[in-house]
Parts: structure tokens; sequence; C-alpha cells
């Protein structure tokens, strides 16, 4: 399942190949209650992260959520997290993604 913050970033998990996708504040709080696993942004736990696009409500229901979290450093946040290597999006995406499979698996 994929949630978007907007239908841009909705569409292109959907292009990636998710089965499934909603948009919006409250798509984002109803699947973080529901989910076992999120993979995100850190701005996704920061009210008005990415760029504002983050409400508080979305923020606290990604952070309250049961699910364990996997967390993409951004620069767009305006959040440095100590002891994160730099390195690309994509290589950040990767790594986080090979992280949940690995979790998924187990």
């Amino acid at each position: 399942m994929a949630v978007g913050t907007n239908t841009a970033a909705t569409a292109a998990m959907l292009k990636a190949g998710a089965d499934q996708a909603a948009t919006g504040e409250n798509a984002v709080r109803v699947n973080a209650a529901a989910a076992d696993l999120i993979l995100a942004p850190i701005g996704m736990v920061l009210a008005d992260g990415m760029l504002g696009e983050v409400t508080a409500e979305m923020a606290a229901a990604v952070a309250r959520s049961g699910a364990h979290k996997i967390l993409i450093p951004s620069a767009r946040c305006g959040v440095t997290v100590a002891g994160v290597t730099a390195g690309s999006v994509s290589e950040c995406i990767s790594n986080a993604v090979r992280r949940a499979v690995t979790m998924i698996r187990s």
C-alpha cells in the first residue's frame, strides 16, 4: 500500500509498482494506524515537513503508529541526523528498501 501527501507522489509510487495507493491527510492517518512497516522520508514525522506538505496530524499519525519505521534522510526537511553518512537520495532509498525487504522476510 502506498500513501502520498500529494497526487504526484502517489502517482510516482503507483508507477514504481504499488498495488494500491491513496492520497492526503486522512489516507495517511488511516493507513499509518493499520501499517506494520512504514518507509518514508524523515519529514513524515515532522509537522510542516517536506516543504510544508506534512500537517501536524499526518506527522503525529506516522509517529504514533505501532509500525516499524524506516526513515529516509532528506535535506528538504531542514534536519540533519548525526551519524548518518552522506549519500544520494537514490542510495538512501535503495538502502531503505533493502532494510524493508530484510524485515519482511524475517
